[in-house]
């Protein structure tokens, strides 16, 4: 089996809309992170993050109240993320799908947490096809749906 490399989130479907919000101050996200809203703000999510805002559509500029554009997560929207175990290499399994994991942030780059199932964010519903994932294969790429008690455009997490 192979071991797939990492890619940053994408989002699948047509579950989000686009709006802007004032960047927090000293935010070092990057396009295509996992950020979410503190005080009105949008900041780059830590692991175990139990609010998910969306993706950023332009990068941080650390400076306090820039207009950053936000592809917002509805109700519904399917991320494909690869997946890990806590940071370590995971091995996936015909198990993993329909399991609640959580969302595993090193270097602002969001990942799966497969092993993590204390904290519920999001379910690996299928796997991906954009790499030729398959069963078997050392961090592999799901389609995750995140439940919208994490969702912020949903009333789910503050």
């Amino acid at each position: 089996m192979a071991t797939i490399g990492y890619m940053e989130p994408i989002v699948v479907n047509d579950c989000y809309v686009i709006h802007e919000y004032p960047e927090a101050a000293s935010q070092t996200f990057t396009i295509n992170d996992l950020v979410y809203l503190v005080s009105g703000k949008v900041t780059a999510i830590a692991s175990d993050g139990t609010a998910i805002l969306g993706k950023p559509l332009r990068a941080a500029t650390g400076t306090t109240d820039t207009v950053i554009e936000v592809q917002v997560f509805k109700s519904g929207v399917e991320v494909e993320m690869t997946s890990t175990n806590g940071g370590s290499d995971i091995v996936s399994a015909v198990t993993d799908m329909g399991q609640k994991c959580s969302v595993y942030v090193a270097s602002n780059k969001a990942y799966a947490d497969i092993s993590d199932n204390a904290t519920d964010v999001m379910v690996p519903i299928r796997i991906a096809n954009s790499v030729r994932s398959t069963i078997g294969d050392t961090n592999a790429r799901f389609i995750c749906q995140f439940l919208d008690a994490v969702l912020q455009s949903e009333g789910g997490a503050s």
